[in-house]
């Protein structure tokens, strides 16, 4: 459902993976003991166009049931963890689990999951090879921001980032 960056060296990203029911108990969701099984998985960055599919993609499908197949998105082979990825996806990061942090106070309710992404992929159609960077009015990559709210990455701004040694602060 979410995942963020926590560190560019080692590059380790986290995602936050909550429970399910299950003919009427509590349980972890497919996705993190599929994590737990394998220590590998694969963080696919959806764009604005797949939204649909994404948000069909949550319903609380059987466990044999395969939600790719269910929204009519394609598996295909990652590099160097068993995981696929998805080809409609034009920025995926392949990982090796790093750790999983149960939270919650009186009973773990999330876990948080921490990998190491061993391999990016970046389609060419979003790659500004003269910034060496994705191009983020190309990928239009969709968010989820919480429940049912998703988000669009519009009119992106950089700052350059500021030299404190310059303005004159000492450490």
């Amino acid at each position: 459902s979410y995942f963020n960056g926590i560190s560019n060296r080692p590059p380790l990203i986290s995602i936050s993976i909550g429970r399910r029911k299950l003919d009427g108990e509590v349980v972890k969701k497919d996705t993190l003991r599929n994590i737990e099984q394998t220590g590998e998985f694969v963080v696919n960055i959806p764009s604005e166009a797949l939204a649909e599919q994404v948000n069909q993609s949550s319903a609380e499908y059987p466990p044999e049931t395969s939600e790719l197949q269910e929204v009519g998105l394609t598996a295909i082979p990652s590099d160097l963890v068993a995981p696929p990825r998805l080809a409609e996806c034009h920025v995926a990061m392949e990982c090796k689990l790093d750790q999983v942090v149960m939270v919650g106070k009186s009973r773990p309710v999330n876990a948080l999951v921490i990998g190491e992404v061993v391999r990016w992929h970046v389609a060419d159609s979003v790659w500004d090879q003269a910034r060496k960077q994705v191009d983020i009015d190309l990928l239009r990559p969709l968010s989820r921001i919480g429940g049912s709210s998703y988000g669009r990455t519009r009119e992106p701004f950089a700052l350059p980032r500021p030299d404190w040694a310059i303005k004159g602060i000492k450490s």
